[in-house]
């Protein structure tokens, strides 16, 4: 047993579906509030039974979740901020951190300053010390200039902060 969203998109009034299946009536119903928003033709939608199984993580048809396939960057960003804040947890001033390399490919104007290329090879080589963590998931990291001239060091997403080992200075 599945569900399925039935749409009418224009004056015939028949309902017609696609090929997702949800394996709840809530999951189903979400789908159609989201297709109802994006899609302006939708004059009504609903969700009903179908005899088919569940297959709306069919990667065939390039879905992985109904809401998170249609967001935009900024909506993704954001969703992906959500999962930094407890991770921020896991840090507080003083710890020796390092910072991964993937976190370059990741980073927008949106989260900080430019990191200037000399930062950049320092916060992945070096060891650094968290001096902050803030509400929103960042772990401001310091490298040893700004340890020593007192800067609060560098916001990086929790995300991207791992913890050194015992044996690096």
């Amino acid at each position: 047993m599945s569900y399925k969203v039935e749409v009418i998109a224009d004056n015939s009034g028949k309902w017609v579906s696609n090929a997702l299946r949800f394996p709840t009536k809530e999951k189903a119903e979400e789908y159609g509030r989201d297709l109802s928003a994006r899609w302006t033709a939708v004059r009504e939608w609903r969700a009903v039974p179908a005899d088919e199984e569940p297959h709306y993580h069919d990667p065939k048809l390039g879905i992985s979740e109904p809401r998170r396939r249609f967001m935009t960057a900024a909506q993704e960003k954001a969703e992906d901020k959500k999962a930094d804040i407890p991770l921020a947890e896991n840090f507080s001033p003083g710890d020796k951190v390092i910072v991964d390399r993937s976190w370059k490919r990741h980073w927008t104007f949106k989260e900080a300053p430019a990191p200037t290329k000399h930062l950049w090879s320092k916060l992945f080589t070096e060891v650094g010390v968290v001096n902050a963590v803030d509400s929103w998931g960042n772990v401001y990291v310091m490298d040893r200039y700004d340890q020593v001239h007192g800067r609060e060091g560098f916001p990086v997403p929790a995300r991207f902060v791992k913890h050194a080992g015992p044996e690096t200075n």
